[in-house]
């Protein structure tokens, strides 16, 4: 599991970085380690600027209540809002009776400067107090009094793309780490494109082929390892797993699933995917059989007797899955789906955008979406929120003590896992739950929803064998594979419209992203790789007598620039 202490230096908490809504200003705050413990942050919000009143200071109770000194009086801060107690102006204290006094000497003589960082324009010279109570951190700062919300999870490496962990390794957009240190280029792999492992001494990285490194012991540096067998297809990998019942490694492309002799000089292919890009995608390693998936289909291979059998079809392609001990879940981008030996498939949960799903503790299953991590309760059937609106990378859910790591596009967030239903409780705060309506409008909307599961279930009736039918379609235009994307494709893409080709349009052809265009075209970059081809249709164009304007149609340059070309 990921060792935490091994976060590099080169990664910021994320001090100073705002993003505006209503004034809000999303930042994070420091909170330090327990004992021998990293450093931890948590993520705030603020939700409430007060500036009617110049407030002085602020100081906390014994109790537990907030206080404030200002212009108009002696204030008392009840969650995000100041109840004003008595006409006093002046800097608060509590004396010694646990009374709140008047301070003459003001807040010179107080030297508290810790959150300047949470403040909008924290470069700004300038005292600060502040005090906390419950989920709620009150700063005083400038005459206005700060009202931010403590997030129940950490947030750290900000602006980083967290891709996958493993016990000593961290892999992001930005490079891989090593116990804390980056692996150079061009030695190592720029990032990996799956689950980076670490095996019998030995690490793994999926990187285009797969790429493994022997751990030295004298220095802890990574090694190359050449051992692996010469013939082996094993390009586009992005996951490989070790049963230590069999002594074998199994290895997954986007589309072979293949196995792997524990010495690394044998291999055999144990599947090969019909479905165009149909990732052999392993959810459950049990002790006798390897549960994987190939496209929508759900396949077991008998580790011992060296059978596959098919499991059955989900509606859409499986993209994870894990077990609580007797039931298998299956996860796919629209829902969570169970089955078992008596049942057959049911799907409990709906989702969007799921890619990820990790078993936490005995009930609970983890699950990572593009459009925030979400916590499911088996034996309520509840799915709740516990980051909202974030993108997660796939693979990147792990457990590591009892934190739970997720990495998201920005950065990497850690929540502790006595504290999940906290964390429900804020999001639902949050989320709300609206006006209270009238009983007679419950009433009609009750008849109201009634008559419509009536009329829903006649329909879906009527549908049924159609989606049926839909289905079948939809597997057989899936069966039909997508070719690799090349630096030829991309070329000829280019060619052929070289007036409005540029990187946005590339990306949308394809379907593809930065990452691989760079990688694809290395070393030029897009903007250098297209003017490049535009200045040889130029002087194509020009050794056959064309004129400017005609070239200035074909490739979209300036009759201007071209001219300069010339003159050059």
């Amino acid at each position: 599991m990921p060792a935490i202490q091994a976060l590099p230096k080169e990664f910021p908490s994320g001090i100073g970085h705002y993003s505006s809504r209503r004034m809000l200003f999303v930042v994070t705050w420091a909170l330090a380690a327990i004992g021998s413990a990293p450093a931890q942050t948590n993520d705030t919000t603020l939700v409430a600027l007060h500036a009617q009143s110049f407030f002085f200071n602020v100081v906390g109770g014994k109790d537990g209540r907030i206080y404030a000194g200002s212009s108009d009086g002696v204030f008392e801060m009840r969650d995000t809002d100041p109840t004003r107690l008595d006409d006093r102006v002046g800097y608060v204290k509590m004396g010694r009776n646990g009374k709140v006094e008047i301070d003459s000497n003001g807040i010179r003589y107080i030297d508290q400067k810790t959150y300047l960082h949470l403040l909008p324009y924290p470069s700004e010279e300038r005292d600060e107090t502040h005090a906390m109570s419950g989920r709620f951190l009150y700063i005083a700062s400038g005459g206005r009094m700060h009202v931010f919300e403590i997030r129940p999870y950490g947030y750290s490496f900000r602006n980083h793309s967290i891709r996958s962990f493993s016990k000593n390794l961290i892999a992001t957009y930005s490079g891989i780490y090593h116990r804390g240190r980056r692996l150079p280029d061009p030695t190592y792999p720029k990032f990996s494109d799956g689950n980076v492992r670490e095996y019998n001494g030995k690490v793994f990285i999926p990187f285009d082929s797969l790429n493994v490194y022997d751990v030295d012991p004298t220095d802890s540096s990574l090694v190359p390892y050449r051992g692996l067998p010469p013939d082996m297809n094993h390009r586009g990998p992005y996951d490989i797993r070790y049963s230590p019942n069999v002594k074998k490694y199994f290895i997954a492309t986007e589309s072979l699933l293949l196995s792997m002799d524990s010495a690394m000089k044998e291999w055999k292919t144990l599947h090969v995917s019909k479905y165009p890009r149909g990732p052999v995608v392993m959810p459950e390693l049990s002790k006798y059989v390897l549960l994987y998936a190939s496209g929508r289909e759900l396949m077991a291979y008998n580790l011992y007797g060296g059978q596959t059998n098919s499991v059955g079809v989900l509606p859409e392609a499986v993209m994870d899955g894990g077990s609580n001990g007797l039931d298998q879940y299956i996860l796919c981008p629209s829902g969570l789906y169970s089955f078992n030996r008596t049942e057959k498939l049911k799907k409990v949960a709906h989702l969007s955008k799921a890619h990820t799903l990790l078993a936490n503790r005995d009930g609970e299953f983890l699950i990572g979406t593009d459009a925030g991590l979400m916590h499911y309760d088996i034996g309520s059937g509840i799915l709740s929120t516990l980051v909202k609106g974030v993108e997660f990378n796939r693979r990147a859910l792990a457990l590591e003590n009892n934190r739970i790591l997720a990495g998201s596009i920005n950065g990497l967030y850690t929540l502790d896992n006595d504290r999940l239903k906290e964390v429900i409780k804020s999001n639902a705060i949050h989320e709300g739950t609206g006006p209270e309506l009238p009983g007679y409008a419950l009433a009609a909307m009750t008849v109201l929803l009634l008559a419509t599961l009536g009329l829903a279930a006649l329909y879906l009736r009527t549908r049924r064998r159609y989606e049926d039918f839909m289905v079948e379609v939809q597997a057989s235009a899936e069966a039909e594979p997508k070719p690799r994307l090349t630096r030829e494709d991309i070329e000829d893409f280019i060619r052929s419209d070289l007036t409005s080709a540029s990187l946005k349009s590339i990306k949308e052809r394809f379907k593809t992203n930065n990452v691989q265009i760079y990688s694809l075209l290395d070393p030029e970059k897009p903007g250098q790789f297209i003017q490049r081809l535009r200045m040889e249709i130029v002087q194509e164009m020009r050794s056959k007598g064309s004129s400017a304007k005609d070239i200035a149609q074909k490739t979209g340059l300036s009759e201007s620039y071209i001219k300069r070309v010339w003159n050059r």
